[in-house]
Order: structure tokens, then sequence, then C-alpha cells
């Protein structure tokens, strides 16, 4: 099983048996030997990569910000809260997904030779042993494996997205792929309210200006009900 607060962001088949591990020195893939169960997905190797985030506002620390992590789908995999150095909490993200596909008891090899039907006569194709292999969609582009064009030239790197914000400071979005240990810095944004004053043509202002628009009043999502969302 995966270790605790670890998301896997790919549905696993049940029953298998998953390693997962993350920030580990002098450990990879070919340090792993597994026993397949009658089918390739019986057990799985995530590998994962250390992820924290530091939020700023005019270079200042932002104590009690929100941090919400999505996955590629926009599905909210932690909602983090920093501390009084402006820190998230160091998590987990999976970032590469191997299998053994040609059960030699190795998994994230490259270039295996794969029976697809025993036949006679046999059919085999030639994969690598991770994410353009495991049969999803790990970047969220709606393609997958080989119809993915990410796969011709190496893998499908997870991509994920980053929101954070608090009343006051600013806020903050962006997506970023997953290719390492990622330990960097958010610059909330406070965008100051703008007013926008449109004069048709062959008319002239009126004396009296009614402006109206909308604003934040401060209370965050989510909300208990519709009503006070929609207030």
């Amino acid at each position: 099983m995966p270790p605790a607060g670890m998301p896997m962001s790919l549905e696993l088949v049940n029953n298998s048996t998953v390693l997962s591990y993350a920030g580990l020195q002098n450990f990879d893939t070919s340090k792993i030997h597994v026993k397949n169960q009658n089918t390739p997905w019986g057990t799985q190797v995530r590998e994962g990569e250390l992820v924290r985030f530091q939020v700023k506002a005019l270079n200042s620390d932002v104590d009690g910000a929100t941090v919400v992590i999505k996955n590629s789908t926009g599905f909210p995999l932690y909602s983090l809260t920093t501390d009084q150095f402006g820190y998230t909490p160091e998590v987990t993200l999976p970032s590469n997904f191997y299998l053994d596909r040609n059960w030699n008891n190795q998994v994230g090899e490259q270039g295996v030779t794969v029976v697809l039907d025993p036949g006679p006569p046999a059919i085999t194709t030639v994969m690598d042993e991770n994410t353009c292999s495991d049969g999803y969609d790990n970047d969220g582009d709606t393609l997958t494996d080989d119809d993915d064009p990410d796969c011709a030239t190496g893998r499908e790197i997870p991509s994920y997205s980053v929101e954070a914000y608090k009343f006051g400071k600013g806020i903050f979005q962006s997506d970023f792929n997953l290719t390492g240990p990622i330990d960097d810095i958010i610059s909330l944004e406070n965008m100051p309210p703008s007013v926008t004053l449109t004069q048709p043509e062959f008319t002239s202002f009126a004396r009296i200006v009614s402006l109206s628009g909308t604003a934040w009043d401060g209370l965050a999502p989510p909300y208990a009900t519709d009503i006070i969302s929609m207030q």
C-alpha cells in the first residue's frame, strides 16, 4: 500500500501490490524485484517526488495561506496551510509509474519485448516500462501511451496545478510538470480593482455616473450553501 498521505493519481487494479517511494538516495528501479500476480498490473511501482512551496507577498512570508495542489484533471490532491515562515508541509506527488511488462521480475526497463498474443504466430511489440506503457493518461492531454506524442521522445510527464491565496495578501495559480523535486517560492498577486468607462459615438458624458461591479467579500470557498456562494 502507498504511504499515508501519498496520493495515487492513477486508478489502481483491485488486489494489486503497490510499492511507492520518494526521496531515497542510492535507490532506483534496478534494486526492485517484483513477482507478477497473473497480470502485469498485479505488482506496481510508483516513484514520487518531494514537493514544498513557500508563499510570499511583496517579498514577505505569508502565514496561514492556503495552497491547493491538483492533478491534471483538476482533482484536489492536497489542501495545505503555510506556517509562520510561509512554508507548506513537504508532500509527495507521483512522477512515474512502472510495471513488469516482460515478466522478468524487473521494472522500469527500456525497449523490452512484450508478447501481446502467444499465437501462433506470436504477436509482440517493444515498449518502455514507464508511463508510456501503463494504459493511463498521465499528463492530462487525453492521450494515452503510444497515442501521446510525448512518448515518441521520452515519456508522459505528469502535470499538476497549484493555487494559493490569502485574503488581503493576494492569489496565485500556475501549472507545472513534475520532472524532479520541487522547493519553490509562490509570490501572491493582489490586483487592485479597475473601472472601465465607455463613451458611445455622438454622445456626451452624463453629469452623474453610476458605477457597479462585484468584489470578493473575503469568505473563501468551499461554501456551506449555494446562497452563501452567490452572496
